[in-house]
């Protein structure tokens, strides 16, 4: 994964040896290797710092490591795996990596910077004077900034966008005609955490949010970046007030998201889906091309292309239609009684 310099602060390469106070890393025999970025197991390549702590993926390992990974896995993992070259044993393979990695790149956040140019707001672009722009920041022709909105440090906004007062943005590019309502905040870190013999630490986040043309984010909405990979919002989608999107979460061209809805981390919504009020939706699930998703429908699972789900927990209409039919009618049955 590349990391964006305009939103992280890099410190790279940075040479293994050098790095400190990593939880459970053993430092005995520790190779004196240079790391450049940090990935995803599947995705990793030369130079690019990963984890493994899934024994399923050991077979995986050696492979990785050849294309010039470094893979912080366990003793029992690195057994099966031999003495494959950039293998870094650590007790706790995640935590050691986040750890590394929060030494390697360091978020900019919205404090002025003498690492950052400064802001680059086109002529036509209207600024509020109680807007905070921070540098580094691009607005484009004919976009607007609202009363007391913060534009985070690198933030890139494209042209014709509004974006309301009070609203917070940072770690994100945003593509033309964009709306961001009033008091929507992008680019916060998600609902990560990582267990630790002191209790549950934050997962830190090293991706960003992407929101493509012509899309709307309602009043209040909330959208955290990602943690190893981007946050997406397709073209002429629609996100209405008091939402919330998830890490990772990945939303097609033309989705329309009714209020209060929930999606939690690492979702995949594809093109045309449309989702009622309060619709909540389980990690790392897929919701296909064109599905219709009811007011209040729980997703636990994968949603079928064309196919209109509802219920806790959602399945397909007809079969909630006719278990809620049976229900009742049992229960009239039982009042007779």
């Amino acid at each position: 994964m590349a990391v964006d310099q305009r939103f992280y602060r890099a410190a790279v390469p940075a040479r293994l040896t050098e790095l400190k106070d990593i939880s459970g890393l053993q430092t005995q025999g520790l190779p004196d290797v240079s790391i450049s970025g940090i990935s995803v197991f599947e995705e990793a390549v030369q130079g690019e710092l990963c984890f493994v702590d899934d024994v399923k993926l050991a077979d995986k390992i050696s492979a990785r490591c050849a294309e010039g990974a470094v893979c912080l896995t366990t003793q029992a993992i690195a057994e099966r795996v031999g003495g494959a070259e950039g293998v870094v044993l650590a007790d706790r393979p995640r935590l050691a990596f986040f750890d590394l990695a929060s030494q390697i790149f360091v978020p900019h956040g919205f404090t002025h910077t003498d690492q950052l140019a400064d802001a680059r707001i086109h002529e036509t672009a209207e600024v509020h004077p109680s807007a905070i722009v921070s540098d580094g920041v691009a607005i484009g022709p004919g976009s607007r900034i609202g009363p007391f909105a913060v534009i985070e440090a690198g933030v890139q906004i494209g042209r014709d966008c509004v974006i309301g007062g009070s609203a917070q943005i940072g770690f994100s590019l945003i593509g033309n005609g964009v709306e961001i309502g009033s008091g929507a905040r992008l680019g916060g870190a998600g609902f990560g955490l990582l267990p630790t013999t002191s209790g549950a630490k934050n997962t830190p986040h090293f991706g960003r949010v992407l929101v493509q043309d012509n899309v709307r984010i309602g009043v209040n909405s909330c959208i955290d970046r990602g943690v190893l990979s981007d946050t997406m919002i397709g073209e002429n989608s629609k996100v209405d007030n008091l939402c919330h999107i998830g890490h990772n979460t990945r939303i097609g061209r033309n989705v329309v998201m009714a209020a209060f809805g929930g999606i939690s981390g690492s979702v995949v919504i594809e093109d045309d889906v449309v989702m009622g009020g309060r619709v909540g939706i389980v990690d790392h699930v897929t919701i296909g091309k064109g599905a219709q998703l009811a007011a209040d429908a729980a997703v636990f699972s994968d949603v079928p292309a064309g196919q209109t789900w509802a219920g806790s927990p959602a399945r397909p209409l007809k079969q909630w239609q006719r278990e809620t039919i049976w229900l009742r009618r049992r229960m009239q049955r039982k009042d007779k009684d």
